[in-house]
């Protein structure tokens, strides 16, 4: 109600309309930020561990013979998943025929680092894992694997049968005995 110079009331309409604009665009940028989100950023990742550990199998046919069978017969290496064999190192896999598992060692925390380390601004979909799980170095792959923030998927090609073995499960005895007397003791083996 009091009269300003039109120089002034211009002024103070044009800061009333940036702070509406700058209030609708803070409660728009969500929205318009899912709407426009580009998805070929988005990465799915197929880990095959080569190391040495996959070589044997129970049945007639090697695990590795398996792994190159099944990515051969469901054409994932032509489709839009990255393939990558791990052990001591990362590689990517071209084609079933390159798989060899001639590694060393089994390293699952440092494929998973490597990884990130390529692809830093990348998120991901998913990531298979096609292990026998047998982590013989490295750290615990967990700490790593949350950092992903996307879906593990992991695919167990070792043997899940029970190997036999004796288990000593209860011994009994007297604890006190005396020197170079005979003592009986009952084991309970399973």
């Amino acid at each position: 109600k009091s009269n300003l110079s039109s120089p002034k009331k211009y002024f103070l309409i044009t800061l009333r309309a940036f702070a509406i604009f700058l209030l609708v665009s803070l409660f728009i940028e969500p929205v318009l930020s899912t709407i426009m989100k580009n998805d070929d950023m988005k990465l799915d990742i197929i880990l095959v561990d080569n190391s040495r550990s996959n070589v044997t199998s129970v049945s007639g046919i090697s695990k590795t013979d398996e792994i190159k069978r099944t990515l051969s017969e469901n054409n994932i290496l032509n489709t839009d998943y990255k393939v990558f064999t791990f052990s001591s190192s990362v590689l990517q896999l071209n084609s079933a025929d390159s798989l060899f598992c001639d590694g060393y060692e089994t390293d699952l925390e440092a494929a998973l680092k490597s990884l990130k380390n390529a692809y830093p601004e990348r998120t991901f979909n998913s990531l298979t894992v096609i292990s026998d799980g047998i982590f013989n170095s490295g750290g615990n792959p967990l700490y790593t694997a949350k950092t992903f923030e996307a879906p593990f998927i992991t695919f167990a090609i070792g043997d899940t049968l029970q190997q036999r073995d004796i288990v000593i499960s209860r011994v009994i005895n007297n604890e006190k005995a005396f020197t170079n007397t005979p003592v009986r003791i009952k084991v309970l083996i399973s």
